[in-house]
This record gives C-alpha cells, sequence and structure tokens, in this order.
C-alpha cells in the first residue's frame, strides 16, 4: 500500500480531515501530506501512532502501511544503551545524576547513540559515530590532512 492509499485509509476510518488526523496522530499535517503524496515514507513511527491513537490492531496497520511485521529490532523505540533513565526532579533536585547524564552525552558516541537509538540502525549508528570521529580528528589538527595536488593548467 502507498502511503496515501495508508493516509486516505486513515481518513475514511476516522472520517476526519487530514489535518485533525494528523494532530490526533501527534504529526504535523505537513508530514501527513507528504505521505499522502510520496514524499516521504510510512514510518514504524507513525504506523505506531495510528495504531495507539486509533485503537487498531498494530499487526493490521503495519499491514496497511506496507510495514514488515513485527518490525525489526533496531527500529522499535528503546532507550539508549548505557545512559540513565531519567528520574522525575526531587524537591532538592537531583543535581549529581544531571551532572552524571550531561558527562555522558558531551562524548559523541553517547550523544550519537541517545539521539538515535530507535531511530536508526545500528550499523548506521555506528557509521555515524566513525564519521563524527573522523570529523574531530581532522578539524583538531587541519594540518595532519594532506595536501590536495594543485590543477594548473600549462598552455
Amino acid at each position: 500500500m502507498t502511503g496515501y492509499n495508508f493516509v486516505t485509509w486513515l481518513e475514511a476510518l476516522t472520517g476526519e480531515s487530514r489535518t485533525r488526523l494528523a494532530r490526533r496522530l501527534g504529526v504535523s499535517p505537513t508530514l501527513l501530506s507528504m505521505v499522502a503524496n510520496g514524499q516521504r515514507p510510512v514510518t514504524p513511527h507513525l504506523a505506531d501512532a495510528a495504531a495507539q491513537q486509533l485503537s487498531l490492531d498494530r499487526q493490521m496497520v503495519y499491514q496497511k502501511a506496507g510495514l514488515p511485521y513485527p518490525p525489526p529490532a533496531e527500529l522499535t523505540e528503546a532507550p539508549p544503551p548505557d545512559l540513565p533513565e531519567p528520574a522525575a526532579p526531587e524537591a532538592g533536585g537531583d543535581l549529581a545524576r544531571l551532572q552524571e547524564t550531561l558527562n555522558l552525552l558531551r562524548n559523541p558516541d553517547y550523544a550519537l547513540e541517545y539521539a538515535l537509538a530507535g531511530r536508526l540502525p545500528a550499523r548506521s549508528i555506528e557509521k555515524l559515530k566513525r564519521i563524527v570521529a573522523l570529523e574531530l580528528e581532522y578539524s583538531a589538527a587541519p594540518s595532519a590532512m594532506p595536501a590536495l595536488p594543485s590543477r594548473e593548467r600549462r598552455f
């Protein structure tokens, strides 16, 4: 099923306008229109929102969206590894815990894992971590980059 068919199926099922349906699903009307017009794919996040907010069977929604069911484990929402779960703030605050989380997030590897966990496959996150490491390495020592040969024209 295409994005257009998925969105029109949801609209017909609920009897709601695209704008109202988008608000109900927690996405922008622009995003929902882009999915309907084939400019953006139906994502597991959108399918899960539809199943939950519209009280529909998750497997049926995934089928209508043209997504594999069950979704691959690396695409499901999961808390990022090695980071403490956020805690409800106490009256006096939990400054030590916040400082620990901040220190972990200063490490680019942890920050990428935290930001992308559940949004990208683990392999893609590892590639991005390598790119960031190379960027940091080269930006710290620009003289370490090899000089490009000049392209002078001789007539």
